[in-house]
Parts: structure tokens; C-alpha cells; sequence
């Protein structure tokens, strides 16, 4: 099955999304990223800390992915940072990982600041609004955690809950036309 890509930065965290949208011209064969990140207590890879923008970091990282051989534009305003690559088979999926890890340790990380569970819970109700809106327009979504499983899973750099990561494929792009992901800090 070939399907675009898409990954999103949500709160300092990459998560990778597939999406099934109308294929563009075949990327060229990536090459296999090469540097295997180091890993913290949780197993979780740990990277350099990238000093600068999200606009930079993201010019930075689009620049690395396609040194790396992919094709990879910004994503959708609506889905908050996010990338855009072009087709990728499913037998590419492990090379584009490599290469998101190569690219993370080439060019590291934007470390999102230290944030107080008031800070956290600001924003885990937002999420929580933006479920809410999905739901409310007709599409699945992840349901919640609690705001104590979200904050320890934000303090513990485990994956945080996303209500788009519900969403099926074919409605992603109209789910985030009807509900636009929330930013943090925006």
C-alpha cells in the first residue's frame, strides 16, 4: 500500500501518521539513516537540544529529510507543526524512521520548556476541547486520559494522547478542516 506521511510535533514530541490521500509522483529510494540515537531510562532515544526557532528547526529538518532522499514539504496549517511527505510504501516505513532519527540527532531537538502541571492541564483542556469538537462533527477520535495520566505521560516523555490519532485516514484532512489542532503556547 502506498500512502503520503505525515508528522506532526505535538508539544516537543514526534509522532509519525499515516494518511491516505491521492499520491503524488513516487519519492526517490531514501537512504537508511545511519546514526542510531543513544536511549534514556525508559528507552525512549534521546537527542541533542536544537537552540532556535520552530520555523528554523523546521526548515532545518525538512532540509536533513530531503538530504536523506525523501520528499517532504510543510503539512496542513491546521494540523499544527507538521511535515507532508510524498508516497511512501509500506516497506519504507523503517527507512524513513532511521532517517527521522538520523535527521533528530543531525540536527536535534527543540526542548520544550520545563512546564508546571498548570501549564499542562491548560493545554491537555484544549485537547479535550479539540476531541470534543471531532466527536461532536461526526468523526472518531481518541478519548482522553485522564489529566493525571496525560501530565505523567508529558513528565515521563512516553507518547501523549492525541484525539487525532482516532481519526481514520480518509477523514483526517476534513476532520482537521472542521477542527484545527490546537498549538501549544498559541
Amino acid at each position: 500500500m502506498r500512502d503520503h506521511v505525515r508528522l506532526i510535533v505535538v508539544v516537543g514530541a514526534v509522532t509519525a501518521l499515516t494518511g491516505c490521500t491521492t499520491p503524488s509522483a513516487p519519492s526517490p529510494e531514501p537512504t537508511a539513516g545511519t546514526a542510531a540515537p543513544t536511549t534514556g531510562a525508559e528507552g525512549a532515544p534521546v537527542y541533542p537540544a536544537y537552540e532556535g526557532s520552530w520555523d528554523e528547526w523546521s526548515q532545518d529538518f525538512m532540509t536533513c529529510m530531503r538530504d536523506e532522499g525523501w520528499q517532504i514539504e510543510p503539512g496542513d496549517p491546521n494540523d499544527g507543526i507538521s511535515f507532508e511527505y510524498g508516497v511512501v510504501d509500506d516497506d519504507q516505513m523503517d527507512s524513513l524512521m532511521a532517517s527521522q532519527d538520523t535527521c533528530n540527532m543531525s540536527v536535534g531537538r527543540i526542548v520544550a520548556p520545563e512546564l508546571d502541571d498548570a501549564a499542562l492541564t491548560e493545554f491537555y483542556g484544549r485537547l479535550v476541547d479539540h476531541y470534543d469538537c471531532l466527536v461532536s462533527a461526526g468523526f472518531s477520535a481518541e478519548a482522553p486520559p485522564t489529566v493525571e495520566v496525560y501530565i505523567d505521560r508529558q513528565r515521563s516523555g512516553a507518547a501523549t494522547w492525541d484525539p487525532m490519532s482516532g481519526v481514520p485516514s480518509e477523514d483526517y484532512t476534513s476532520a482537521l478542516s472542521a477542527c484545527p489542532r490546537p498549538v501549544f503556547g498559541q
